[in-house]
Formats: structure tokens, C-alpha cells, sequence
């Protein structure tokens, strides 16, 4: 009998999820520029940790600040904080029992500590849970039926149904795979339009929160968007980067977080454009109110 070849769905949603990360991430990181990190230092390290963390610990080696990861605490104090902390580079080298607030101090990226790394990528879990329903629901909704035929004829079956989907024409080398077929008529139905509509709301959601876009061919619908959303993502991203600006001040570390200047010029654009239709309506309301 014909072996069926098994798909491992979940690595096929793992390898979507993780390419559609990606694509978001290049895009969030380039809102994003990090002023003062020494020459060494990567600046995109800095940005994957605290994307993939939600802080990041600054110390001082050879009388020079750095960010790396934290890996480990010990002791608690009265608030329930660590006491002291390891850090780690990519290397492996790791320095141990550095005592917070003397030799080590937290840099938060989100508020809570919490990294926007795990959101991410439950976001892009669901949208390729969409794109391979898309898929299969296009595939068994466009199939004439369900093919049931005898386990000697499944090869030919096969080879005879991949000409009719390439859209040839199905030529049957023997009668007997004929006489064998038994046909059901399919019942699925195409739902393929709304897992499409719930993908592109995963995506304006993850475009709203961390782009200030809105993922959509239609230029009126798109500029529309960007209106409402630019604001809100950017208030967003302006969150991340107070947070982090205001743990160096604390501490006196000489890192500076901001927004790059193009995303810096939309913002203030779409500020300057609310403030005008702001005042022509407040205008327009005291015309009335005097006639």
C-alpha cells in the first residue's frame, strides 16, 4: 500500500512565524537609533536584546559603559529586587556577582521589564496559522471531490489528478482505475476570504503598535490610517524610548535612545496636521456661533 507523505504542519508555521518576525523587526529597529554606545558595541546587539529581553544591564569595563544581557541574580532586598546579577556576552564570557546600583544597573526598554519579543511572536504564530488555512481551504475547496480508488491504482490516481490540477487533461492508462473510482462530491466550503480579513487585522495590529501604518494597497485608506495610527505607534515607541532614556539619566550612563529622523519628521507632521484641522474646526464653530 502507498505510504502518504506526512507535512510537519508545525515546522511549516514556525518557518512562516519566523520570517514574518523578521520582516517586523527590521522595521521596528529602524525607527530606532541608540546615540553614545562605544564603537564595539553593535548597535543592532543592543536593539535584539532589548526586543528580546525588556531590559538590559549597563556596567563599566576598562572605563567603558556597556549594555549586555543579564544571566542570573542573587540575593533579594527589601523591595524584592535582586541584590546582585551576572551578565553574559555572546562570547560566553560572563562576569559574576556584580552588586546592582555600584557595578551593574537595569536599563528597562519596556516599563514592566517585560519583552515585546514573546507579543511579537505570538502575533506572528496566528498570522501563519491564517496564511496556511489560506492555503489548504483554497487547495480542498477548489478539489471537484473526494477520490477513493483501489490501493494498486493510487500511483496512476495520483499522477492523473496532478494533470487535472495543472489544469491538462486526465488520461487514464487502464479502464480498471475507472471502474475502481469512487467519487464524493466535496463539500468544503471557501473560507479563504476571512482568514485573509483576520490576517490583515493581525498585521494592522502589529503595524499600529509598533509601525504607525496600516498594511493596505488603498492610498485614501492608507493615509487615513497613518493618520489615526501614527500618533498612537509612535506614543508607543516613544514609551520604549523614555523608559530607557530615563533609567540612563537615573544612573548618569551615556546612552541617548531616540526616534530617526524620518520618523521624527511624520510624527511631527501628523501633529502639525491635527493641530491645523483642530483650529480650522474651532474656527468654523465660532462662525456659526456668531451668525
Amino acid at each position: 500500500m502507498a505510504k502518504i507523505k506526512e507535512f510537519d504542519f508545525e515546522a511549516i508555521l514556525q518557518e512562516t512565524a519566523f520570517e514574518e518576525e523578521k520582516r517586523f523587526m527590521d522595521l521596528f529597529f529602524n525607527q530606532i537609533v541608540i546615540d553614545g554606545l562605544e564603537t564595539d558595541q553593535p548597535e543592532l546587539y543592543v536593539k535584539q536584546k532589548c526586543f528580546e529581553y525588556g531590559y538590559m544591564i549597563a556596567t563599566k569595563l576598562n572605563n567603558k559603559w556597556y549594555l549586555v544581557k543579564q544571566s542570573g541574580e542573587f540575593g533579594i532586598d527589601k523591595f524584592g529586587y535582586p541584590v546582585s546579577v551576572n551578565i553574559c556576552f555572546e562570547n560566553g564570557t560572563m562576569i559574576r556577582g556584580l552588586k546592582l546600583g555600584r557595578d551593574a544597573f537595569i536599563i528597562r526598554f519596556t516599563p514592566t521589564k517585560n519583552p515585546l519579543e514573546l507579543w511579537l511572536r505570538h502575533m506572528c504564530y496566528e498570522i501563519a496559522r491564517c496564511d496556511l488555512a489560506i492555503q489548504n481551504n483554497l487547495l480542498y475547496s477548489s478539489m471537484g471531490g473526494i477520490y477513493e480508488t483501489d490501493a494498486s491504482n493510487v500511483t496512476s490516481m495520483k499522477a492523473a489528478l496532478k494533470q487535472a490540477f495543472a489544469g491538462d487533461i486526465a488520461v487514464f492508462a487502464s479502464k480498471n482505475i475507472v471502474d475502481k473510482l469512487n467519487v464524493e462530491k466535496n463539500q468544503a466550503i471557501f473560507y479563504g476570504d476571512k482568514f485573509y480579513a483576520l490576517k490583515e487585522k493581525l498585521i494592522n495590529e502589529v503595524y499600529a503598535r509598533l509601525m504607525g501604518v496600516s498594511n493596505t494597497n488603498d492610498k485614501k485608506e492608507r493615509t487615513q490610517s497613518f493618520d489615526m495610527n501614527v500618533n498612537e505607534a509612535i506614543d508607543n515607541v516613544y514609551t520604549f524610548i523614555d523608559t530607557f532614556n530615563s533609567d540612563c539619566k537615573k544612573y548618569n550612563i551615556p546612552f541617548e535612545m531616540k526616534l530617526n529622523g524620518v520618523i521624527e519628521e511624520l510624527y511631527n507632521n501628523a501633529n502639525n496636521s491635527n493641530s491645523v484641522v483642530e483650529t480650522e474646526e474651532t474656527e468654523n464653530i465660532t462662525e456659526i456661533e456668531e451668525k
